[in-house]
């Protein structure tokens, strides 16, 4: 009975632990910063997806 008890504390806590995560991502999400992140991931993104099109195209070219 004692592991049963105890087993069932320790996935609570391991539970409450991921919870936590979920929330501190989430308050950060509502943040100024995290716009200003987000606008950067997406730009670094796009011009990534870019650089892979141009070399795509050369590529091409060259065969």
């Amino acid at each position: 009975m004692n592991n049963l008890l105890s087993l069932h504390t320790k996935e609570k806590s391991q539970k409450g632990i991921f919870m936590g995560y979920v929330y501190a991502i989430l308050n950060y999400l509502r943040t100024e910063k995290a716009r200003h992140d987000l606008f950067d991931y997406l730009r670094a993104a796009i011009i990534m997806a870019a650089a892979m099109a141009v070399i795509r195209i050369g590529l091409g070219i060259i065969r």
